[in-house]
């Protein structure tokens, strides 16, 4: 059967299908579109090339942005309102999760990337179980997002790949891999091999299905602030969804990183008495992306982020100075600021101003920068002098005689055996008193 016969242009652009479908609650565009279709005959590749003839509309995702042109034509196709389409895409998030969804095209924040031309991307998740209870089965809109690994309902680890294939899902792919597909497709197949989506359930003593308990009621946190908009921090102070989005983003890249802060989700992996995953690292040294993450990762990662927030700031405190993470590292690795919640925490207790070290650190009175500090450790003659500075003040009873200092300061190698015991009684003199006013820059390395 012909597109153009599944789908029949008319001549008035306000004709509608003969079958028309609700959305359901929480539903991604991509999942109603696909019921339209289904209902009327067809799949939702015939759908698009007899209803937008030469646009290949499934080369982007549909669930993030849906063009304008396509929103005109469902609405008279089938009823449904601007507002109530736009509410089954990721468009519907802006001004909560993040400012502006975009085309479509380039990666945003949170959502997990799919596309037909890469197949192989863990862009939709499902939950089996919600699958198999629905009356009608659906695609939630919520699980196109990186930080929802688990359903809260059935406390189970979210599927990101079928579990007979073992291939990504992709709604954009036509069934079976083939092009020209016309037929009718339910939504809860999978479109590489056909199998009932809703049939899996979870294996006994299998870790993928594992669910963290931790992670269920932080999940929860993070579904209230999209649903209203705003968050409690600690101490009762509230903050809009926007700014604690983006500081969660900057957070969870560095958990998930395999660059140099990856000694951050190391120490927190041991604080929190978690054995180092190698498949995990193996990911992370490739320069994933959190959203590229499998969900096993994605969820174990989520898992580190919600154990630092339950005592915050003091466990991210700790375990940057642990991994010796210091405010530039955090602060200075995007082309956005930090928020200001997480900017004046990291400002306040990790960064190292001139006017803090110099009093912990340095001898009183000694003012040199870290440079300097390191210059004098490794040049030979200001080493020299530092060790003359230490020897002085763990013997203090030898100031009292300057000949008998000298002597065992040449045999400990201090001071050459064939230096003028004149000169040296002239030079002895200021490196006592500097000894005396200040500890060897040695002892800071020891």
């Amino acid at each position: 059967m012909r597109n153009s016969e599944l789908f029949p242009e008319y001549e008035h652009s306000n004709w509608r299908w003969p079958l028309l479908v609700m959305p359901l609650e929480g539903e991604a565009f991509s999942s109603w579109v696909t019921r339209v279709a289904e209902v009327n005959g067809g799949s939702l590749q015939s759908l698009c090339w007899a209803t937008w003839p030469g646009r290949d509309l499934l080369m982007k995702d549909l669930d993030r942005s849906i063009p304008q042109e396509v929103i005109a034509t469902l609405r008279n196709r089938t009823g449904q309102s601007t507002n109530s389409l736009r509410a089954l895409s990721l468009q519907s998030l802006e001004g909560v999760l993040f400012e502006d969804c975009g085309d479509g095209s380039a990666r945003l924040p949170w959502v997990l990337p799919v596309h037909l031309r890469k197949p192989n991307s863990h862009g939709v998740q499902f939950c089996p179980d919600c699958l198999g209870e629905d009356r009608t089965p659906y695609f939630r809109l919520n699980w196109r997002l990186s930080f929802l690994t688990c359903c809260r309902t059935h406390s189970r680890l979210l599927l990101d790949h079928c579990p007979s294939c073992e291939r990504a899902l992709n709604p954009y792919v036509c069934f079976g891999g083939l092009r020209r597909n016309t037929g009718p497709v339910p939504v809860h197949l999978c479109r590489w091999c056909g199998w009932d989506l809703r049939r899996t359930s979870p294996v006994a003593g299998d870790i993928n299905m594992h669910v963290e308990a931790p992670v269920i009621p932080f999940q929860g946190e993070l579904e209230c602030a999209i649903r209203d908009g705003w968050v409690l921090r600690p101490g009762g102070e509230w903050l809009h969804s926007i700014p604690w989005f983006r500081g969660l983003q900057r957070l969870i890249r560095h958990l998930s990183s395999g660059g140099a802060t990856k000694r951050l989700r190391l120490v927190v992996q041991h604080e929190m008495g978690i054995p180092a995953d190698p498949v995990l690292e193996e990911f992370t040294q490739q320069a994933q992306l959190f959203e590229q993450l499998p969900v096993t990762f994605r969820h174990h990662t989520i898992h580190l982020l919600g154990w630092i927030l339950e005592d915050w700031p003091h466990r991210l405190i700790r375990a940057c100075k642990s991994a010796h993470l210091r405010h530039a590292r955090l602060l200075m690795d995007s082309t956005q600021p930090a928020p200001f919640w997480l900017w004046s925490v990291v400002q306040e207790h990790l960064s190292m101003k001139y006017q803090r070290w110099r009093n912990e650190i340095l001898p009183p009175g000694l003012t040199i920068s870290y440079r300097e500090l390191g210059e004098r450790l490794t040049n030979e003659g200001s080493l020299l002098r530092e060790r003359r500075i230490r020897f002085i003040r763990e013997h203090p009873e030898l100031c009292d005689d300057l000949l008998c200092l000298i002597r065992r300061m040449k045999a400990e190698g201090l001071y050459s055996p064939h230096s003028e015991t004149s000169i040296l009684l002239k030079h002895i003199e200021p490196v006592i008193t500097r000894a005396m006013s200040r500890m060897s820059l040695l002892s800071i390395t020891e």
